[in-house]
Formats: structure tokens, C-alpha cells, sequence
């Protein structure tokens, strides 16, 4: 619930509704005490290396970039679901990736079980990097039914960091 979702989801979400998110990533845990005394990626980057220090460790600069990066996502959707959540909007997380055909299923199997009903899905964004430093970003549309979540075809636009419009990838970013 960050970027394009979550802006598709503050703007057309009515106050008190119930939100259900299906994402790939588990929903962020309570940030520790020290790691939020960090509040920029500088600041994240030296506790993150200090840390490693004291168990012996000298990290790459690649596995300290991951954690920072981690770590601001994480504290985006955090700020993201309290500001849906201060508007009344109750927050329904499953940890489920849409790729996988059984999780998917289970997850929807589990919100009709909890609330017996969907009245629309977003279809996200994302960005995928591999370790060459290639993207590929997408993004999807509103479907307005449930039965659309299995039964449609939707359209998914992608664009491609070593394609003709490479500049789509950041803009998408």
C-alpha cells in the first residue's frame, strides 16, 4: 500500500470502508526503537553498518542498500495504512503472492469466508529489479467485480529500464 496503490486507494476509498490488501510482502512489523531514531537513509545506512560491526560482520555495500530500502518501504506502507486507518477505514492485510495461482485462491477463498463479498480490486504497481540493475515496471487497472479478480483478462501496461522508453521505468518509479 505504497505509490500508485496507495494513491488510488486514499482517493476513492470512502471514510469507515473496509479495505482489504492482498500483497506480496507481509505486512511491516512495529519498527524498532533504534531503527526509528534513524529517520533518513544516511542516518539508516550507519546504524545498519554499525550494527554489523559489533557482530563482526563488514556488509556489502549491496546487502546494506537492500535493508535501507526495506526499511523505507516498510515505513512507508506503515504511514500509509495509519493515515487510511485515521480515516476510519479498517484495514483487512493478507500476505499472498498473486503470481502464485494456490495463495491467490487461498487469500480469496479467506476474504469471502471473512467478508463474504468483494465489491472491487486494484490491480497494483510494481517495479522488479534483477541484480544487472534491469527494471521492469507495471501497472494495472480498477476492476469493479469480484468475479473479475478470477474470470477477466485485464490489461497491464509494461515497460522495460532497456526498452525504447527507458525513462518509463523511472517515471513509473
Amino acid at each position: 500500500a505504497r505509490g500508485i496503490t496507495f494513491s488510488v486507494l486514499d482517493a476513492l476509498v470512502p471514510d469507515g470502508a473496509t479495505v482489504v490488501i492482498m500483497a506480496r510482502s507481509p505486512a511491516p512489523e512495529p519498527e524498532p526503537e533504534e531503527l526509528a531514531k534513524a529517520t533518513d537513509s544516511a542516518a539508516l545506512r550507519s546504524l545498519i553498518i554499525k550494527e554489523a560491526q559489533a557482530r563482526g560482520e563488514k556488509p556489502s555495500i549491496a546487502v546494506v542498500e537492500k535493508r535501507v530500502q526495506a526499511i523505507m518501504r516498510d515505513r512507508a506502507v506503515r504511514t500509509n495504512l495509519s493515515a487510511l486507518s485515521q480515516r476510519g477505514i479498517k484495514i483487512d492485510y493478507h500476505h499472498a503472492d498473486v503470481c502464485d495461482e494456490h495463495q491467490c485462491n487461498a487469500a480469496i477463498d479467506a476474504i469471502y469466508e471473512r467478508h463474504g463479498r468483494i465489491d472491487a480490486v486494484l490491480h497494483g504497481a510494481g517495479i522488479i529489479e534483477d541484480k544487472c540493475g534491469d527494471k521492469i515496471a507495471w501497472k494495472g487497472r480498477l476492476n469493479e467485480t469480484g468475479a473479475g479478480w478470477r474470470d477477466n483478462w485485464e490489461s497491464i501496461n509494461v515497460y522495460t529500464s532497456w526498452g525504447q522508453e527507458p525513462t518509463r521505468v523511472e517515471e513509473e518509479e
